[in-house]
C-alpha cells in the first residue's frame, strides 16, 4: 500500500505492516504503544513503528486497555497481558457457587479498576442456549463484580460503548444508550433514543451524543440522561450522522454530505462548516492537538481539518489496496502526538500539522 503523492498530505512519520493480516476493526493506543490484533496481538511502539513484543496467538476481534494490561477475551474468559512485555499477568475467576457458564467472552473496555466485557452466559444446569450478558470484571481481584441481560440481537460483540468516570455507556439492542456503574452495574439511566441506528458514544464534559429519530443526533447529560439538545442532517444528505467526537467545549463530526462541521457542546450551535473530498463515514474522528482527522472510505483517504479555523489542511490517501468489504473502513487512534490511521493491514503515522 503506497501513498499517493499528489494527495498534499505529509509524508507518514512511519508506516507498519506486518506480515498477517489484521483483524479490520482493531487498533488500540495506550501509553504510548499501539496494540494490533492478527493471529496474535502485537505491540508497537508509536513513536517509531518498531514492534516492543508480539505475543501469543489469541483468537478474539477486541482489545481493552486499562491498569497496565491489555485485554483480550477467549471462549470463556478474558486474559490480560503486562502493556510493557507481553507476558500474561492476569487471567478472570469466578469463585460463585453455581455460577453461569460463559462463552465468547469480548473484552469491551477497561480503565483503572474495571473490565466490561460481552459474553454468551447460560445459568448452571441449564438445557436453554446462551443470552447475551454484559459483565465487568475487578482488575484487583479479577473477580466478576456483576453480570446483566442484554438486548442485542444477534451480534453481541458490536455494542456501541464508552467508560467514563467509572460508569459505562452503551447502546442496547433498541439502539437506546444506557448508563451502567461500573462498580455493581446498577442502571443510571437509559434514554431511548427513537432511532434505527447507533454510533459509539462520545463522552466530554459531562455530556455524552448519540443518534435520535432517524436523522439527528443528541446531546444527554451524563447526570441523569436528560436531553440538552438535538441537530438534524441537513438537506440532502442521507443516511444517519456519522461518528462524532467531542473536546473542549466543542463537538466535531460529519452531517451527512461532504462536509465536516463543529458544533457548540453547550447549545449545539453550529460554529463552523468545512467542505471535504468525500463524505466522512462511519469512521470515528480523532482529535489530535488543533486538528481533526475524519476518513472516507478506501482510496478516499483521511481528511485534515483545523479546528480553529475549520479549514481542510490536506487529505492522505493512498494509491490502491486490496479491497473487500471488511477493509474498506479506515481505523484511526492517536497517542497524543500522532495520528495513527489503518487500512487493511497498513498503520500509517501522520503528523497533527
Amino acid at each position: 500500500m503506497v501513498p499517493n503523492p499528489d494527495s498534499g498530505a505529509p509524508k507518514p512519520l512511519w508506516s507498519f505492516t506486518p506480515d498477517e493480516a489484521l483483524v479490520p476493526t482493531s487498533m488500540l493506543v495506550s501509553n504510548g504503544t499501539l496494540f494490533t490484533l492478527g493471529s496474535h496481538l502485537t505491540a508497537v511502539d508509536t513513536a517509531t513503528g518498531t514492534v516492543k513484543w508480539a505475543g501469543k496467538g489469541v483468537n478474539t476481534l477486541y482489545t481493552a486497555a486499562g491498569a497496565g494490561h491489555v485485554f483480550v477475551g477467549s471462549f470463556q474468559g478474558a486474559t490480560g497481558y503486562d502493556a510493557a512485555t507481553g507476558a500474561e499477568t492476569w487471567n478472570t475467576v469466578n469463585r460463585e457457587n453455581n455460577a453461569d457458564d460463559l462463552s465468547n467472552v469480548y473484552a469491551l473496555r477497561a480503565d483503572d479498576k474495571v473490565l466490561y466485557a460481552l459474553a454468551n452466559a447460560k445459568p448452571y444446569g441449564a438445557t436453554t442456549a446462551p443470552a447475551p450478558v454484559v459483565l465487568a470484571y475487578s482488575i484487583d481481584t479479577h473477580e466478576k463484580l456483576w453480570s446483566v441481560p442484554m438486548e442485542v440481537g444477534e451480534r453481541a460483540q458490536y455494542l456501541d460503548n464508552a467508560a467514563v468516570g467509572g460508569n459505562l455507556y452503551y447502546t442496547n439492542g433498541r439502539c437506546d444508550l444506557v448508563a451502567r456503574s461500573g462498580q455493581d452495574g446498577r442502571q443510571l439511566w437509559l434514554v431511548e433514543t427513537g432511532a434505527t441506528d447507533t454510533i459509539p458514544p462520545a463522552v466530554a464534559d459531562g455530556q455524552a451524543y448519540c443518534l435520535a429519530g432517524r436523522n439527528a443526533l443528541r446531546a444527554v447529560s451524563l447526570a441523569d440522561g436528560r436531553r440538552l439538545w438535538e441537530v438534524e442532517l441537513v438537506d440532502g444528505a442521507t443516511g444517519a450522522f456519522p461518528p462524532v467526537t467531542a473536546a473542549n467545549g466543542v463537538v466535531y463530526g460529519g452531517n451527512g454530505t461532504a462536509a465536516v462541521c463543529a458544533w457548540d457542546a453547550r447549545t449545539g450551535r453550529q460554529l463552523w462548516t468545512c467542505p471535504v473530498p468525500f463524505r466522512p463515514s462511519e469512521t470515528e474522528p480523532v482529535l489530535v492537538q488543533d486538528t481533526l482527522f475524519v476518513a472516507g472510505q478506501g482510496i478516499e483517504g483521511v481528511h485534515a481539518v483545523d479546528v480553529k479555523t475549520g479549514r481542510l489542511r490536506w487529505t492522505f490517501a493512498v494509491n490502491t489496496y486490496p479491497v473487500t468489504t471488511e477493509n474498506r473502513k479506515w481505523t484511526l487512534a492517536t497517542d497524543g502526538q500522532r495520528l495513527l490511521a489503518k487500512l487493511g493491514s497498513t498503520v500509517f503515522a501522520l503528523p497533527p500539522e
